[in-house]
């Protein structure tokens, strides 16, 4: 179950596996998984380009993987947005605040809307 897990493709909260005796001697192995959304798209709301690349490109270094056509794991959407403040606070940028809003286009795709507040950056 790990290594399914270890893929990424799958939501870790719900994912369960079980066992039962067969009925033939041995045991049946049930894995319930529920497949994350792909990330169709990431937005920043009222950012100039550069600070959105400035953004992607330090997501990247940090080795966060939020990116469009992977799988939506809200514990990397935290990651991301704790990474942003902390990349436009060292540049300078006070009170600098990121947060994350995630829209369901479908049901297995999510546009992620990044808004960065304060001054300086």
């Amino acid at each position: 179950m790990q290594e399914l897990l270890k893929t990424g493709y799958f939501d870790k909260l719900v994912t369960r596996m079980t066992l039962e005796d067969a009925p033939r001697g041995g045991v049946r192995v049930i894995f319930e998984v529920r497949e994350l959304p792909l990330i169709a798209e990431i937005a920043f709301e009222k950012s100039a380009r550069g600070e959105q690349a400035a953004s992607i490109n330090e997501l990247a270094r940090r080795r966060v993987d939020l990116r469009v056509g992977r799988p939506f794991d809200p514990v990397n959407l935290k990651k991301a947005t704790k990474v942003i403040e902390d990349y436009f606070r060292s540049q300078g940028g006070i009170n600098v605040k990121a947060e994350a809003s995630v829209e369901n286009l479908m049901t297995t795709e999510v546009k992620i809307v990044f808004k960065i507040t304060g001054t300086n950056f």
